[in-house]
């Protein structure tokens, strides 16, 4: 099994997005894997992890060019931001606990101020699509989990403040960002709610004209993400009881199950923030303390397992929580959702009355964006009004 392709992906991708004449747009969404963001010159992502480093602190070697290098210029603190930083990571390493990487509480955290900054920075970058224009006024869309709408208060509230920090990306050089957010210039919409939007605009800005179909149908749409699973019903029009969200059902429990097979197998202990530097290669190290004898065992067949029995426990909950005969389409969204559409698309093969949709149709972006995507076009055309 190729692990690779479950590791959160680190990319920015230049890319000529609509705008509006003033303003400086931009999408963002701070996973709990992932912060994936969006603004009129580029997409991209990293993963939600950083590390403090020394404030002397130097590349050994010339930096890849997914490196993020991160410097708060009112205390002089460094930190290594996204796949860099995880790399850092040893197997049983225990410094950064669960609660504080993927609590609801986070938002007062260390590391969630640094990779807010560092998604918002990368924003404002400029490239060769677009330069970034200080006079443009800068507004923010965002998104939380359906169940988890009421921190939509302490979300803004992180966001909305005086930036002074900069940004070393790759081979570049040091960026400085100096800019204020205000709290009327943020909006949260509910994540699967950016999917719909997503499948429902193209990319001028417009209503797809199936866009009639799917809003005054039966939609559910089916967002796995990292720590939850949302599922977001519209029944003709209308949004019923504000959709469901699982915490127990998405990336985070595949990666735990896949750790606890692990160590029952080999006795190797690997926590779930350590998991992601090894999907890279599919193997996991192992020492015995007693022989000194070390070596690398593969771990695909696991995450294989595990992946595959968390998509069957959560298609058994949908079902069991909505009836699927009362609905005409299922959008799959996420990354996680892209892992296991195989899976889905196998098990609803027998079914006449619900067609599987995939949520990044309107675009080639990989599905992880479908959110952010819709965050944006849903705020592009509310602009634009």
């Amino acid at each position: 099994m190729n692990t690779k392709r479950f590791r959160t992906k680190t990319e920015f991708i230049p890319k000529d997005n609509l705008k509006v004449d003033g303003i400086w747009e931009v999408g963002i969404d701070i996973g709990y894997s992932a912060v994936k963001f969006i603004s009129p010159n580029m997409v991209g992502s990293f993963p939600s992890y950083a590390r403090r480093v020394s404030d002397d602190f130097q590349y050994v070697s010339e930096p890849p060019e997914s490196s993020i290098l991160y410097r708060n210029d009112d205390t002089g603190e460094l930190w290594l931001v996204g796949e860099m930083a995880q790399n850092t990571m040893a197997t049983g390493d225990t410094s950064d606990s669960e609660a504080s990487l993927y609590g609801r509480g986070r938002y007062s955290s260390a590391m969630f101020d640094v990779i807010s900054k560092a998604g918002l920075g990368m924003c404002r970058m400029s490239n060769e699509i677009r330069n970034f224009d200080e006079n443009d006024k800068m507004i923010i869309q965002t998104g939380l989990p359906e169940r988890y709408m009421d921190d939509e208060d302490e979300l803004k509230e992180a966001l909305a403040k005086d930036y002074n920090f900069s940004l070393k990306v790759g081979k570049g050089d040091w960026v400085e960002h100096r800019f204020s957010v205000d709290i009327d210039d943020i909006e949260v919409m509910s994540q699967p709610r950016g999917t719909l939007f997503s499948v429902c605009i193209d990319k001028f800005g417009n209503f797809r004209s199936e866009a009639e179909s799917y809003l005054s149908s039966s939609v559910l749409v089916f967002d796995p993400g990292f720590g939850t699973l949302d599922i977001f019903p519209i029944k003709n029009g209308f949004v019923e009881n504000g959709g469901e969200t699982f915490p127990d059902l998405g990336m985070k429990r595949v990666l735990s199950e896949t750790a606890r097979k692990i160590r029952s197998k080999y006795g190797v202990n690997v926590e779930v923030p350590a998991m992601q530097k090894y999907l890279e290669t599919g193997f996991v190290k192992y020492f015995n303390k007693k022989t000194f004898e070390s070596g690398e065992k593969p771990f695909g067949k696991f995450l294989d397992e595990a992946s595959r029995e968390v998509c069957e426990e959560a298609l058994s909950r949908m079902s069991s929580v909505f009836n699927l005969i009362d609905y005409n389409y299922l959008i799959v969204t996420g990354g996680t959702g892209a892992a296991w559409l195989d899976q889905i698309r196998e098990k609803f093969k027998a079914s006449d009355t619900l067609t599987i949709l995939n949520g990044n149709q309107n675009d080639n972006l990989p599905f992880i964006y479908n959110n952010v995507r819709g965050y944006y076009l849903y705020r592009y055309m509310k602009l634009k009004r």
